[in-house]
């Protein structure tokens, strides 16, 4: 991000004075054209290209005499500029742009300036080329136009801020479901940080617009700390996506039911004899245990209370359900029994064993 679009803002203005000596010519003579970034308007000695601009808003027009660059000017759709160095009134009729600021064409109408301003100017030092538009001399290398770039990849960042908040959000209804109410909370919260940043992405294009007509030391620097700023907000935001987990939740489902086992004596009595009821001792005589579905492997042992109610939490997936030894006298009618987990759901599997005691 840094070096993507922090760079394109530092920008230093060497302030050197500038002295004029003038005197006042009148010259009518005017021509049309279309010029963009290799195809110049040709008046007198000047070339006049149009490397970048925004389409029907407005172009940057480079003035260049015997290959050198004498003059720069940013000049809106409709507007009329004079440069002062050339003594040329410029019009900018109409501007053709691609999204990327490359100027297809731009029509422009030129004439002497009508009270055209010869002047001896203080040369600019080497590197550094006098801006009409900034009104001192500025850094060869520095490109009002290039403001546009920075907006358009704006504009994608916005678009991958969204999908990403979108995401996000999806995530944080994942866990919603899960009753995993911290992770929802903050995927919930980096959802709505993805949001914020389009506001500020926003907010530099709107900052741009509003000022790129007056592109001042302090206007500059402005939008490269609104920048530096958005730029710093999306490595926190990185940072705490990275400190928050994503890995699946446990997926498990609950296996519960009453287990039954009789007759204990020769002889049942009503009421039942406490000696003919069950103990923990007769229901580990008759363990139980939940095996994978091909039954290689014994998954967990079902370790029923006195009354016979048991419960087992089991990870999602099918298994069989039966006795861990299997006995010469004793059966039941529900064993084995094949099951199957579902994330949060619970299976009711009652099992009554018959000892074979008469």
């Amino acid at each position: 991000m840094k070096n993507e679009y922090g760079s394109l803002f530092i920008v230093a203005l060497l302030l050197v004075p500038i002295f004029f000596q003038t005197n006042v010519v009148s010259q009518a003579v005017n021509i049309t054209g279309t010029a963009n970034a290799t195809n110049p308007v040709t008046y007198g000695n000047y070339k006049l290209y149009a490397p970048l601009g925004g389409n029907n808003l407005w172009a940057k027009i480079v003035i260049q005499s015997n290959g050198v660059t004498v003059n720069t000017l940013v000049i809106n759709e409709g507007d009329t500029k004079t440069s002062t160095v050339a003594g040329l009134d410029i019009k900018v009729v109409d501007v053709r742009a691609l999204l990327d600021g490359t100027v297809v064409g731009a029509d422009l109408f030129i004439e002497s300036a009508k009270e055209h301003i010869i002047e001896t100017v203080t040369p600019c030092k080497e590197g550094y080329v006098y801006s009409e538009a900034l009104g001192t001399c500025v850094r060869e290398s520095f490109d009002p136009g290039q403001l546009v770039q920075i907006s358009v990849n704006l504009e994608l960042l916005k678009t991958k801020f969204d999908t990403l908040s979108q995401i996000s959000k999806a995530i944080a209804d994942y866990y919603t479901r899960k009753d995993a109410i911290d992770k929802a909370s903050k995927w919930n919260e980096i959802s709505n940080d993805f949001r914020t940043l389009i506001n500020d992405a926003s907010n530099i294009q709107a900052y741009i617009r509003d000022n790129r007509n007056s592109l001042t030391d302090a206007i500059l620097e402005n939008i490269r700390s609104m920048v530096l700023n958005l730029e710093s907000k999306i490595k926190d935001l990185l940072d705490k996506i990275l400190s928050v987990s994503v890995g699946p939740i446990s997926e498990k489902g609950i296996l519960q039911g009453k287990i039954a086992i009789g007759p204990l004596c020769p002889v049942e009595t009503f009421p039942p004899d406490t000696k003919c009821q069950p103990t923990e001792k007769t229901y580990k005589a008759w363990t139980i245990a939940v095996y994978t579905s091909d039954k290689k492997t014994k998954i967990a042992q079902i370790e029923p209370n006195l009354d016979g109610i048991y419960e087992v939490e089991l990870p999602v997936g099918r298994y069989v359900v039966d006795l861990e030894k299997q006995q010469i006298v004793a059966f039941s009618r529900d064993l084995p029994a094949a099951i199957s987990v579902n994330s949060g759901k619970t299976i009711i599997l009652n099992i009554d064993i018959d000892t074979g005691i008469r």
